[in-house]
C-alpha cells in the first residue's frame, strides 16, 4: 500500500508541474521616470525621447516611421550649465551619441572657450564629424548652453532646417520660462519659410553666423 501511495504522490505531482505556469516577470519602471526637467513640444513628424542630466545630452529626435537606432537623421541637444563649478567627467548620456555618432563626441566647454567668439561651435564643443550634413547651433540663456546637432546622411532640406531652428527656438524658451525669464511672453510660433526653392549648396564649411544674435549656427557639408 505505501508503494501505492508513493506513486499516486509522484503522479499527481508531475500532474500539476505540467500545468504549471512560470511566474510573469514585470516590465522593470523606475521610480522617477528618465526624463530631463527641460520638455518641449516636438515638431510634426518627430518622435523623441528626454533624458535626466543637468550638464550633457538632454534630448534626441528622429523622424517618425523609423527608431533612434535605424534613423539616418537625428538632433541631439546637449546643455552645459557654467554655475556648475565642477562638470562630470563624463557628460551626462554622451554615449549614446558616440554610438550614433561614432566618429564624434561631445565634450564641455571651458569658461575662456565660452568667452571666444573666435571659435565655431565645433571647436568647443565637439571633437570629429557626423554624417555628410552636420548643422550646429547654439543658445546662451544666462549662465545655460543650449547646444544642437542635426546630423544626416543626406543634405537637408528647408523643411528640415526649419524643424531644427523649431526646436532650438522651443529649447531656449523652455529654459527662459524655468528660470523666469520673460513669463509673459507668448509661445513662439513655427514660421513657415516663404520660399522652398533654395538649393543645398556644397561647401567645406560655412561659417558662423547670427541672425539677430537668437543664436549662433555652423553648418558643414561633406561629399
Amino acid at each position: 500500500m505505501k508503494v501505492l501511495h508513493c506513486l499516486l504522490a509522484l503522479l499527481f505531482f508531475f500532474g500539476s508541474f505540467g500545468d504549471f505556469e512560470p511566474e510573469c516577470v514585470p516590465i522593470e519602471t523606475p521610480d522617477q521616470p528618465e526624463r530631463s526637467r527641460f520638455v518641449i513640444k516636438a515638431p510634426n513628424g518627430w518622435a523623441y525621447r528626454t533624458f535626466k542630466g543637468n550638464n550633457g545630452l538632454i534630448g534626441v529626435l528622429w523622424p517618425k516611421g523609423t527608431s533612434f537606432n535605424d534613423c539616418d537623421t537625428a538632433v541631439f541637444v546637449f546643455i552645459q550649465d557654467f554655475n556648475e563649478t565642477f562638470l562630470p567627467e563624463v557628460p551626462d548620456n554622451g554615449h549614446l551619441f558616440h554610438e550614433k555618432c561614432p566618429k564624434a563626441e561631445f565634450k564641455f566647454a571651458d569658461l575662456e572657450d565660452d568667452q571666444n567668439e573666435t571659435l565655431s561651435i565645433e571647436e568647443k564643443y565637439f571633437t570629429g564629424f557626423c554624417g555628410r550634413t552636420q548643422i550646429l547651433f547654439e543658445e546662451k540663456v544666462k549662465n545655460f548652453r543650449i547646444i544642437t546637432v542635426l546630423a544626416s546622411s543626406f543634405y537637408v532640406s528647408d523643411d528640415l532646417f526649419d524643424d531644427v531652428k523649431y526646436i532650438v527656438s522651443a529649447y531656449k524658451t523652455e529654459i527662459e520660462e524655468s528660470l523666469g525669464i520673460n513669463k509673459k511672453k507668448k509661445s513662439r510660433k513655427r514660421k513657415t519659410s516663404s520660399s522652398k526653392s533654395k538649393t543645398a549648396v556644397k561647401t567645406a564649411k560655412i561659417s558662423e553666423i547670427k541672425e539677430n544674435d537668437k543664436f549662433s549656427e555652423d553648418t558643414f557639408y561633406s561629399d
